[in-house]
């Protein structure tokens, strides 16, 4: 039994999308060039998480093959097996059809693998995409225009790489359980309104508990954004509804400060005026950074002074980004240890390490 193949073409577009190309992976010569190597680094290890669960996955089916003395079923397993050790791509689009239509044990473990993947990935990019807007900021206030133009395309790649994971995660529930009231799946009816006539009659995602005016306003937007569009009007609106409704959510009850989530709200309203999924990203992203400083400063991996160097420095360098203050204290705490074992052990002559430690430590003291 042969077992044919596309070139899954889908994730092939996926790695396409987030194998940016950078000046030096082993010694990154700039800020982007280094969030591009650890993005690249973690991104590597969860694509490998993935392959080994689901390399295990098939060990499993394979010996219930075997007891079922299954000759097709166990053939197609070993030649999907072959085909993840060559190639390291888990199966999608009509290859995942194909095969889990004449293996359905592979179905439902298949399903779990991807869903965690996806949001494993969807976490990484939300940490990404901060950090390069934070970089592409720099770069305008210094006027580098040729790293303006570069970052900006970092950034557009990893947003369409976010946009497609984001849509294969499952819809979110509300804290009920229930299916959220916006996200329910209403029945199709036969014709296809405009968002703006929706938003006119009351009829759009979110109900009456989205103003009218918030609703025209969404709606205007997305024949604005997407003029020939009507799937792209309709998604907008979906989403921006959605977005609209947890912000309204977290500002009833929220996991920071309430001072604290005044400043991120009001951070958020400010840099994007219109666009309620940035609102809410903001709040969520930074709420999620500010849990993990608190940890960070119960229990974190370096000496007592360096972390309060390193506090310092992120406070006053991001006083209201608390991404990038945790960022700063995750991977300089990161290359602190690392710093610690390559004075123990490192490839050059002792002096001339030395050499190298204390320009760094005289070019970037607190980095």
């Amino acid at each position: 039994m042969t077992y044919l193949r596309s070139c899954r073409m889908s994730a092939c577009l996926i790695a396409a999308l987030l194998v940016i190309p950078w000046a030096s992976f082993a010694q990154p010569t700039n800020v982007v060039d280094s969030l591009q190597t650890r993005y690249e680094a973690m991104r590597q290890k969860i694509d490998a998480e993935a392959l080994a669960a689901y390399s295990n996955v098939l060990v499993t089916v394979g010996k219930q093959l075997q007891q079922k003395a299954d000759v097709d079923g166990y053939l197609l397993l070993k030649s999907e097996q072959r085909f993840i050790a060559e190639k390291q791509v888990l199966p999608e689009g009509s290859d995942r059809t194909n095969l889990v239509g004449k293996l359905p044990a592979l179905d439902a473990p298949l399903s779990r693998i991807e869903a965690n993947r996806n949001t494993k990935m969807a976490n990484l990019l939300k940490q990404y995409i901060p950090a390069l807007e934070a970089q592409i900021r720099q770069f305008m206030t210094a006027d580098k225009l040729d790293e303006v133009k570069a970052a900006g395309e970092v950034k557009s790649s990893a947003e369409l790489a976010l946009a497609d994971f984001q849509a294969k995660l499952p819809k979110a529930e509300s804290p009920t359980g229930k299916p959220s009231p916006l996200t329910e799946k209403k029945p199709e009816t036969k014709s296809s309104p405009s968002p703006n006539s929706l938003a006119k009659s009351g009829n759009t995602s979110g109900g009456s508990g989205i103003p009218q005016e918030i609703r025209a306003a969404i709606a205007g937007r997305a024949e604005t954004d997407f003029p020939n569009n009507k799937m792209e009007q309709k998604n907008h609106v979906q989403w921006q509804s959605d977005a609209y409704a947890q912000i309204q959510a977290l500002k009833k009850k929220h996991s920071v400060p309430d001072d604290v989530f005044a400043t991120l709200l009001d951070r958020a309203q400010t840099e994007y005026p219109n666009d309620y999924m940035q609102q809410r990203n903001i709040l969520q992203w930074n709420s999620d950074a500010y849990a993990q400083i608190q940890a960070l400063k119960k229990k974190h991996s370096v000496p007592d002074d360096v972390f309060a160097t390193l506090l310092d420095r992120a406070q006053t360098e991001y006083p209201n980004d608390y991404m990038q203050q945790r960022n700063i204290l995750q991977w300089n705490s990161d290359a602190y240890a690392q710093i610690q074992a390559l004075k123990k052990k490192h490839s050059v002559p002792d002096d001339v390490f030395a050499a190298l430690l204390d320009k760094g430590g005289a070019d970037y003291p607190n980095n």
